[in-house]
């Protein structure tokens, strides 16, 4: 949200990984926020010469729903920075990243009954609808070092999306775990 400390930030940089936080308290409490950040870290790119931006981002909702899905802020602000390093023609991969696998934690969709049982809640999916997901700790690090290693000899992944996902994985499947476990 302070532009100025991008410039000194990416001077003399090759590549930039941005990632934004839309529940950042700012954010929340301005919910373009997010976009003008991303917007922001192309145009110091730009202006840095950076050659490569990679940004965290998601497909828009409105974009593939033919606007029936109300979509939240968070997925179209992220949405619309791709958008824009496209409009300024800024080197870029737009990297997807699967559902968080923290997320299981972080939104308390496995929690502690009373009685001692294990609830585990995943709105709006059939127990057996798979989902891309990503464990942090273990598939960033590897997907970004595999571009940053590969896009100077192959140019035809700028502009195009990276999947960052460690498996396909149901809520099914999450429940057979925890029981194995």
């Amino acid at each position: 949200s302070d532009p100025p400390t991008l410039v000194k930030a990416f001077q003399g940089a090759e590549a930039v990984f941005a990632v934004t936080n839309f529940y950042d308290p700012r954010i929340l409490q301005n919910p373009l926020e997010e976009a003008r950040q991303g917007c922001a870290v192309a145009d110091i790119a730009k202006e840095t010469n950076v050659k490569l931006v990679l940004w965290s981002t998601v497909p828009s909702a409105l974009v593939r729903t033919g606007a029936t899905f109300n979509s939240p802020r968070l997925v179209e602000n992220k949405f619309t920075v791709s958008q824009y390093l496209k409009y300024r023609q800024i080197p870029h991969i737009d990297v997807y990243l699967g559902f968080y696998m923290d997320n299981w934690i972080n939104f308390s969709s496995i929690a502690n009954a009373p009685d001692g049982a294990i609830e585990v809640h995943q709105p709006a999916l059939k127990a057996e609808t798979k989902l891309g997901m990503v464990w942090t700790e273990r598939d960033l690090g590897r997907t970004i070092i595999g571009i940053l290693k590969n896009y100077r000899d192959k140019p035809d992944m700028l502009g195009k999306p990276i999947y960052c996902v460690g498996g396909q994985y149901s809520t099914g499947d999450v429940v057979e775990e925890i029981k194995r476990q």
